[in-house]
């Protein structure tokens, strides 16, 4: 398995023009949560044209099947049954999560754009981190919510200290 190289993996996915947002503990991360995480997750909006570059994104990354480790190369229509795939690239490891438990698919969700040096991502808002670590209740969900949880606090004291000032 390859090292997750999270600021690869993300300007390959805006230099594609795929149209995604962050999800899971790098969104969590990139707000201030002391999250660690082996992968990223990433949700994409939902039609074949995003589909198309998505693919053309990850095979730019010699995407291999995660299971298997076999070089795969990608389709547009390998991802429009919608489901969660995993894979690992040349920049680590990659989860395609359409839809996540508790907030839907990317129509659906909140999410703010953070400059990550000279491009931007759209991440999901740590309101939705939390509803969805809620909502699936896995240990490991609920091990990583006092983080969530502090890390939206500060998040808010900080706005609201800038706001006053």
């Amino acid at each position: 398995m390859s090292e997750l190289d999270p600021e690869r993996l993300l300007r390959t996915l805006v230099e594609h023009e795929v149209d995604f947002c962050v999800i899971g503990a790098v969104a969590a991360w990139l707000q201030g949560s002391p999250a660690v995480t082996l992968d990223l997750d990433v949700m994409p909006r939902r039609d074949l044209d995003n589909a198309d570059r998505l693919a053309a994104a990850l095979n730019s990354l010699g995407v291999r099947d995660r299971g298997s480790g076999e070089p795969v190369e990608l389709e547009g229509a390998a991802f429009l049954g919608w489901r969660v795939q995993r894979f690992e690239t040349g920049a680590g490891p990659l989860d395609v999560v359409p839809h996540a438990a508790g907030i839907g698919g990317f129509e659906d969700v909140a999410t703010l754009d953070l400059n990550l040096g000279d491009f931007r991502v759209r991440v999901l808002t740590l309101d939705e981190v939390i509803a969805s670590k809620e909502e699936l209740g896995r240990p490991k969900d609920r091990a990583a919510l006092p983080a969530l949880y502090a890390a939206r606090d500060a998040g808010r004291a900080r706005r609201d200290d800038e706001r006053g000032a």
